[in-house]
């Protein structure tokens, strides 16, 4: 949808930066003017607006408890056995 709705030579891109216990996620927009960048960010934000207003709150309900669980049951697998083992045993 926002591809669509941007002005013609105007790019924008999605920024997703992970951190230890958080996520920045942003938009950028490059254009070769000024008002090519300002109809691109109005674009994206009603992008974004459209994009949360059509969440179905039970199935963001639904997502949250698929994640927990699985964040859960990580060291249930040998791979997240030892990721979660491994720190403790090579420090002591």
């Amino acid at each position: 949808p926002l591809s669509s709705a941007l002005p013609v030579g105007t790019i924008a891109q999605t920024v997703y930066l992970p951190y230890s216990d958080a996520s920045l996620f942003g938009i950028l927009v490059q254009a070769p003017s000024a008002d090519g960048v300002k109809e691109g960010v109005k674009a994206s934000v009603k992008a974004l607006e459209d994009a949360r207003n059509s969440i179905n709150p039970e199935g963001l309900q639904k997502a949250i408890a698929e994640a927990k669980f699985s964040a859960a049951s990580i060291p249930e697998n040998r791979d997240g056995l030892i990721a979660s083992v491994a720190p403790k045993v090579i420090s002591s």
